[in-house]
């Protein structure tokens, strides 16, 4: 399933990263592709993290949110919670949205929040690319 690949830790990551970076480049070369459904995709495979692939998602999130309101999705929640609120607004109208406590309970991930604390290049724009350099190790 797509979404497995998305969601998981693997033992080659290069496949999620070529899928994301597939996904990117459909999302940013065709504007057709930049819907809704698209952007419920790119925030499953989200990791608030500062890494290549997570800034590809920001960008191309950027380029649908040019072309469509996203307030449908809003607050923005990532990774597994996200497919689920996907799965329920398809199933039902009368889904309860998401609230700002969703949020902040996706923000338990202290590892990885951490690390990109402790790496985050002070002289960064915050600015999505379409790629960005990853950060030395010290």
């Amino acid at each position: 399933d797509l979404f497995d690949y998305l969601l998981e830790p693997r033992d080659d990551e290069r496949v999620r990263e070529s899928l994301i970076h597939l996904l990117c480049t459909f999302v940013n070369t065709c504007r057709e592709l930049r819907t809704l459904q698209s952007a419920r995709v790119l925030f499953v495979a989200y990791k608030p993290y500062l890494s290549k692939e997570n800034n590809s998602l920001l960008f191309s999130l950027r380029q649908i949110e040019n072309d469509i309101k996203l307030d449908t999705l809003s607050p923005f929640l990532w990774g597994r919670p996200a497919l689920e609120q996907a799965n329920l607004l398809d199933a039902s109208s009368l889904a309860v949205r998401p609230g700002p406590h969703d949020v902040l309970d996706l923000l338990n991930d202290v590892p990885g929040l951490l690390k990109t604390a402790l790496h985050f290049p002070l002289e960064l724009k915050l600015e999505p690319t379409p790629e960005l350099d990853e950060p030395q190790e010290s």
